[in-house]
């Protein structure tokens, strides 16, 4: 079992960070949970065996950089991956130059992407403690595909389904690719070079299904790559559309054929799971937008995403691990934590800022949240600030 620091000062993001994976199942034990990075050093300090730390770059009394620089002085062996946005590259840059093995973006956060990271870098730390990795070798051989077909997709399922796992783009180094017409296209005159030069540095994603031993990567619409001419021109077109924020994705099957059935396979996949996962998406950000409106309830839901009462309260919760109206109180009391830790506001207006009906049901739900009543935080907001906020479940 890989031992795991979450660390975000933000509390719904680090809720989040705690539920969008299934830590136990994929081998990794949740040893703490932090909002600032001396809370994380102090931790790393009283247990230098811990493996891996998933924390914000920005964070208060200390930044994730200043961590891991700090824990590189004191020759410090775990592995971190940097959470940061856009405008944070110089920071991550010189977390990669102080050891940094990957970092995520916080509008990539969701288990499809975050998943191939946390899996790599289970094997970098199994393997680094002599634990072998059965079958690696015969995975590798196995991930030798051909591009058999291609279809024209409308648009990517919108959150993540139980077998759809994204992955960076430089995993595919490790294929070799023949097309549908059986020419080879060696890896290298396809993508080194000119994807992974330059459409790296986009963060581009795109889409792997896996289906026992099969594995798919979906694509856009069909193209010819027998031609040398075909090539450059669906990598130019895969580059226009990585700057334009689109999300390219190709079909490929495993040796064992079947190909031509793919598509419909892939139409019935998309069929079950784009409603439910769109509904839940407009929801999400329905919820973040109108937190603040006393009103909002399961049936404005509904309205917004065209879904039924119980349709959509369960597909939300098997999405996302908890009911709306427990993800709409994390919304809330996160604003009003930040409130009361940066505003001297009275709690009677943060409880009505932050859609409350009634300040009595604001310090109901603060304290379960937080065990804590808004007062006594608001009083000891300099040494709470930082402190583990989330109960054990």
């Amino acid at each position: 079992m890989i031992n795991i620091v979450l660390a975000d000062d933000e509390p719904l993001a680090l809720y989040e960070l705690k539920t969008i994976v299934p830590w136990e199942e994929q081998g990794f034990h949740v040893t703490g949970e932090f909002r600032n990075g001396k809370a994380v050093l102090d931790f790393l300090i009283d247990h230098p065996g811990t493996d891996l730390v998933l924390l914000d770059i920005n964070m208060p009394v200390m930044t994730g950089l200043e961590v891991i620089e700090e824990w590189r002085k004191r020759e410090g062996k775990t592995e971190f991956i940097i959470i940061s946005a856009y405008s944070d590259y110089p920071l991550v840059r010189r977390a990669f130059q102080n050891g940094a093995c990957d970092y995520i973006l916080k509008e990539d956060m969701e288990t499809a992407a975050l998943l191939p990271i946390l899996e790599k870098l289970r094997k970098k730390i199994l393997t680094k403690g002599g634990v072998p990795i059965p079958g690696e070798d015969e995975k590798n051989e196995a991930l030798a595909v051909k591009i058999l077909h291609y279809l024209e997709a409308e648009e990517l399922p919108e959150s993540p389904i139980d077998s759809l796992f994204s992955c960076p783009l430089s995993l595919l180094m490790k294929f070799e690719f023949i097309n549908c017409f059986r020419h080879e296209i060696p890896i290298q005159d396809v993508l080194l070079r000119s994807l992974l030069e330059s459409l790296l540095q986009e963060y581009a994603y795109y889409y792997i299904l896996k289906s026992g031993a099969d594995y798919y990567l979906i694509l856009p619409h069909e193209a010819d790559l027998t031609d040398p001419v075909h090539l450059d021109v669906f990598i130019k077109e895969i580059k226009t559309a990585l700057k334009q924020s689109l999300n390219y994705s190709a079909l490929i099957l495993s040796r064992s054929g079947g190909y031509e059935n793919l598509p419909g396979q892939y139409k019935k996949l998309k069929d079950q799971h784009q409603y439910k996962s769109r509904g839940v998406m407009q929801s999400l950000q329905f919820l973040r937008a109108h937190y603040n409106d006393p009103e909002i309830s399961l049936d404005s839901l509904c309205k917004k995403t065209g879904l039924s009462r119980n349709h959509l309260s369960t597909v939300f919760k098997q999405e996302m691990g908890l009911g709306y109206k427990d993800f709409l109180n994390e919304i809330r009391i996160s604003h009003a934590i930040t409130l009361l830790e940066t505003t001297d506001t009275q709690i009677q207006e943060i409880s009505e800022r932050c859609g409350f009906s009634n300040v009595e049901h604001f310090s109901r739900t603060f304290k379960n949240r937080t065990a804590l009543s808004p007062s006594h935080f608001f009083r000891n907001k300099s040494q709470i600030s930082g402190n583990k906020i989330i109960p054990e479940s």
